[in-house]
Order: C-alpha cells, then sequence, then structure tokens
C-alpha cells in the first residue's frame, strides 16, 4: 500500500486494494466486541468479511481437535506418532489422500502437548481418527462452530471446514476465560442527542450450564467429568461402587481397574482403597490400609508426571513389608523384612504399625478403645494386618504365617 500526503498534510492511498481482511477483538470474559473490521470500505462493498466469510481455519482449528481429545480420556503426555498416513483411492472415495507436514518431515512418536506446538499435522489427523470424526464434529459445537460447516472427515484435523473470524474468535475465548462460551455482543447502551440514555444492555453473566471445558475437567451435557480423578472408599460399604459408576464390576462389586489403577475407559479416573479390585498378577490384593497408601502415592506420581509431560509409570506394584496378627491380650505373632516376633514384643510392634498406618484420627481412637476393652476383659478378639478378602464361595487361605494358627489354637 503507497499513502502520500495531500496539501492539507493528510495522507490518502494512491490505489484502491484489491484484498480485504477482517480483523475481531473480544473481551473473553463476557464477549464484549472491543474492535470489529468487516473490511476496507463499507460503501465499496458492503460485505462484513467479520462476521460473513466463511474461510478454512487450517492449523488454527487444531486446538479443538485436541480438546476433543482430552475429554475422551488423552492427556498432555500421550504418544502419538508423527508418521507418514495413507488413505488409498478406494478409501478416499476419489484421489488417494496422503497428506504432509508443513516441512515435509516426520519425527516419530511424540507426546502430544509437543505435536501441537509443532502443529504436525500427522499427529492431529491421527489424534482425530481415535477420537472418532462424529465426536469431534459434535464436540466443536459447543465453541459456537457449525456442525455442517465442518463434515465428519479426517480432514477436519486439518481446519479444512469453515468458519469466520467472529466464530474463530469465540471458539478461543472458551479457553480464555476457564471454560465458558460466551454470545459477542456490539451495543452497551443508546443515547439520543441530549445525551439521554434510550437503552442500556448488559451482558449475561457466563454460569456452569454454558461451561465447556477448564483446567479441572470437562462438560459433557450435564455430566461433570473431572480430569485426574481419585475415588477412594473403604470397608465393605465401599464395595458396590461399580454399579453406582456403571462400570465392569468384580465379584464383590468393587470396580475393576487397570495396571497404572485407572477405570478402564477413563484413563484419568482413578479408583483405589476398598472401592477397587486390582489384580497384580498373584491374585487379588489384600484388603489393607498399606496397599490403600501405596496406590495413593502411585496415582500421584503418575498424575504429576503426566501433567509435567515426563513419561509416567505404568503399573503399580504393592510390596508386602511383613505380616503381623495379634491375637488376645499380650499375644501376637508379626513378620516384618524376614524378622518374626511372637508374645509380648510382637504385640507392641503391631500396636505402632497399625497406628501408623490408619488414616485418620476417629479410626486411631477406635482402636484405642477396642484395645482398652480387649486388655481389662482378656478379650482375644483377632485383628490382621495382612491377607486378602475372598470372593463369594472361596474357600479362605491362611495370611501367610503358619504361627498364626498354632497361636490362635493355644
Amino acid at each position: 500500500v503507497r499513502l502520500v500526503r495531500d496539501d492539507k498534510g493528510q495522507y490518502a492511498i494512491t490505489q484502491v486494494p484489491q484484498a480485504e481482511a477482517a480483523f475481531v477483538a473480544i473481551r473473553p470474559d463476557d464477549g464484549a466486541i472491543l474492535a470489529l473490521v468487516g473490511g476496507f470500505d463499507y460503501e465499496r462493498n458492503k460485505f462484513n468479511h467479520a462476521t460473513q466469510a466463511l474461510r478454512q481455519p487450517g492449523s488454527a482449528f487444531k486446538p479443538f481437535i485436541y480438546s476433543a481429545a482430552l475429554e475422551k480420556g488423552f492427556t498432555p503426555a500421550t504418544i502419538i506418532n508423527d508418521a507418514p498416513f495413507f488413505v488409498p483411492a478406494e478409501k478416499a472415495g476419489g484421489d488417494a489422500w496422503e497428506p504432509k507436514n508443513y516441512d515435509g518431515k516426520f519425527e516419530g512418536p511424540m507426546p502430544l502437548h509437543t505435536a501441537l506446538a509443532k502443529s504436525k499435522n500427522m499427529v492431529s489427523i491421527r489424534l482425530l481418527q481415535a477420537v472418532g470424526t462424529q465426536n469431534a464434529q459434535d464436540w466443536v459445537t459447543r465453541f459456537g462452530f457449525e456442525a455442517d460447516k465442518h463434515p465428519p472427515y479426517l480432514t477436519m484435523a486439518l481446519g479444512a471446514g469453515s468458519v469466520t473470524p467472529m466464530q474463530m474468535a469465540t471458539g478461543y475465548a472458551v479457553f480464555a476465560n476457564g471454560g465458558y462460551r460466551i454470545n459477542p455482543w456490539l451495543v452497551t447502551r443508546i443515547v439520543d442527542q441530549k445525551g439521554k440514555v434510550l437503552v442500556e444492555s448488559q451482558p449475561p453473566l457466563p454460569n456452569e450450564s454454558v461451561r465447556a471445558i477448564d483446567a479441572h475437567g470437562l462438560t459433557v451435557g450435564e455430566e461433570r467429568i473431572d480430569a485426574a480423578a481419585v475415588l477412594w472408599a473403604a470397608g465393605t460399604q465401599a464395595r458396590p461402587a461399580a454399579q453406582w459408576l456403571a462400570a465392569d464390576a468384580a465379584k464383590n462389586g468393587a470396580v475393576k481397574i487397570a495396571a497404572d489403577c485407572s477405570v478402564p475407559g477413563h484413563p484419568n479416573i482413578f479408583a483405589i482403597g476398598d472401592v477397587a479390585s486390582f489384580d497384580g498378577g498373584d491374585g487379588p490384593l489384600p484388603g489393607l490400609a498399606p496397599v490403600a497408601k501405596q496406590q495413593g502415592k502411585f496415582v500421584g506420581r503418575l498424575i504429576a508426571a503426566r501433567v509435567a509431560g515426563r513419561s509416567a509409570p505404568e503399573r503399580f506394584q504393592y510390596r508386602d513389608y511383613g505380616t503381623m496378627a495379634v491375637i488376645g491380650r499380650s499375644r501376637a505373632v508379626a513378620e516384618i523384612a524376614g524378622l518374626k516376633l511372637k508374645g509380648f514384643v510382637a504385640w507392641l510392634a503391631w500396636s505402632l504399625v497399625h497406628l501408623m498406618l490408619l488414616v485418620d484420627f476417629r479410626s486411631r481412637m477406635s482402636v484405642y478403645v477396642h484395645w482398652a476393652w480387649s486388655w481389662f476383659t482378656y478379650g482375644r478378639g483377632a485383628r490382621l494386618l495382612t491377607g486378602y478378602a475372598p470372593e463369594p464361595g472361596e474357600t479362605p487361605r491362611t495370611a501367610g504365617l503358619p504361627e498364626i494358627e498354632a497361636e490362635a489354637a493355644e
């Protein structure tokens, strides 16, 4: 564009531009339009490029595809292969389709956060393929895009649909404001020549009903799904949890969990303790506080690794640090790290270890009261810190110390 200065010192262009552009600036908190440029000259062309021009967004559309993947359980640390992708003509419905990255290079497996930063086309396509094109098409409508302008094909991952600049600004506002869908608005008030306010309006404040995505999870319909949620409960009342969650259940009603303690199909939701059923390879784990505590630490490390983009541990492994049982007032047996104890010393060790493993004050007080009652009444109630809960109909097995049976028989 060339400018010249006229006799009055004002600048003017020397030619009328053939290409036109658009600009939209929105306040993401409430949708207020701060600036809107629809073209060069309204007198020449009344077509508003900011609100009417449908153009392909290209790679600027990828964050919406990635957010659909997060809703389906992917994480920033999920590894996707940046490798050549080919669709033969018979499946493409025409010519064969072989997309490439912008630089023509392939870098192999990489985490999603890296692929998005580098705008890798192959990763975006494979991600959309995993999410499902129909699911992604439904998902982007939550950001204000029109479904019919984004056909459910893999090309959607490359931004082959049609959007207006206003739609793109509205869509990105959802990321900027913490997950609220906003409606752009332009007029705050209308006044007459005397300054009298004729019309004044305020935008509706965002609320949870229009929330799409935030740092803590996602909303699908009326259901709220929290990211990195950990379900924990103790005791027999926790066992029917699978029924509450409509998840796969073990025979005892607990939730079947994967090797990383996640609920199958929901890689960012974890179940630990008595609420979960986990087969570590050597049979079910014992229903003990140390199991739940070790699972909790494992899941914590896993979530932290995923958030930081590091490689996360893949499988929970329970470490059995010993077997303990109390038989009566001062009789007990214990095996800790290969050291076997009997009598009062074992009873004292059992009491100290048990208290350290209890997770709250009320549980500790309950044990103290039980011990006091047993001590003064010479009760012989048994307590075990090992073993496992047998499945219904299964013959219980010993906890691991032959001495327990001998001591109990005395």
